[in-house]
C-alpha cells in the first residue's frame, strides 16, 4: 500500500503531469502534420529535466558526491527556463499547422521549464540551507537567478551549450573573455537582468503560492 501511494505521488506530481503533457502534445502534433519540425523541443525538455533529477542524488554525508551533484545541476539550470525563449520558434511550422495547437503545444513546454526550475532551485536551497546555514542560502538566491539569466543569453543568443564549459574549456573562455571586453557586454547584462528578473519573480509567485497552500 505504502509503494502504491509513493508510486501515485510520483505520477500525479507537477513535474510528471507537464511533462507527459509536452511529450503526448509534442507526439500528436509528430503524427498529424507528419513531421519533425518541433521534435527538437523533446531534447530541450531533457535537459531542463537534469537539473530537477540531479538532486535527487544530494547526499549529505557524502559532501563530495554532493559538490558535483550541485555543480551538474548549477551548469544545466539555465537549460529548465530557456525552455520559455523556445518562442522565437512559433508559426515556423507549415501553414496548414493549428495556431491553437502550437500555442497550446509552446505554452506547455515553457510551463514544463519554470516548474522544473522552481523545483530544482527549491532543492537545491533547501540543502545549502541544511548544510551551511541561511547565509550561505540567501547568498544562493541572490546569484542562482543572475546565473540562470547569463546562462539563457549564452545558448539562445551566442548558442553554447553547457556541456561546453566541461568539452570545449578554452574556447568558452574566450568567448567570455570576448563578451567581456565587446560590444556584447551590455547587451548581454541587459538580456540577463530581464531573465534572472522574470526567473526570480515566477519562482517567489510559485513559492508563495505553495506556502498559502501550506497553511
Amino acid at each position: 500500500m505504502h509503494n502504491y501511494s509513493k508510486r501515485l505521488k510520483w505520477v500525479m506530481h507537477p513535474l510528471s503531469l507537464v511533462s507527459a503533457l509536452c511529450l503526448s502534445l509534442s507526439a500528436v502534433r509528430a503524427f498529424w502534420q507528419n513531421e519533425n519540425l518541433y521534435l527538437f523541443l523533446v531534447w530541450n525538455l531533457f535537459l531542463a529535466a537534469i537539473p530537477y533529477l540531479a538532486t535527487k542524488y544530494l547526499d549529505t554525508k557524502a559532501w563530495f558526491k554532493s559538490l558535483l551533484v550541485m555543480g551538474i545541476s548549477i551548469l544545466f539550470l539555465p537549460n529548465a527556463a530557456y525552455l520559455v525563449t523556445d518562442f522565437v520558434h512559433f508559426r515556423h511550422g507549415h501553414r496548414g499547422a493549428n495556431l491553437w495547437y502550437d500555442l497550446v503545444l509552446f505554452f506547455s513546454y515553457g510551463l514544463a521549464g519554470i516548474l522544473f526550475t522552481y523545483y530544482a532551485i527549491q532543492d537545491l536551497g533547501s540543502y545549502v540551507r541544511r548544510q551551511f546555514g541561511n547565509w550561505l542560502y540567501r547568498a544562493f538566491l541572490a546569484l542562482v537567478f543572475p546565473a540562470i539569466g547569463y546562462g539563457i543569453y549564452l545558448g539562445r543568443i551566442e548558442r553554447y551549450n553547457s556541456w561546453d564549459l566541461v568539452l570545449h574549456p578554452f574556447s568558452f573562455a574566450r568567448g567570455m573573455w570576448g563578451i567581456l571586453t565587446g560590444p556584447e557586454l551590455f547587451p548581454a547584462i541587459r538580456f540577463s537582468l530581464l531573465f534572472a528578473f522574470f526567473a526570480a519573480l515566477l519562482h517567489y509567485i510559485l513559492l508563495a503560492l505553495h506556502t498559502h497552500k501550506q497553511a
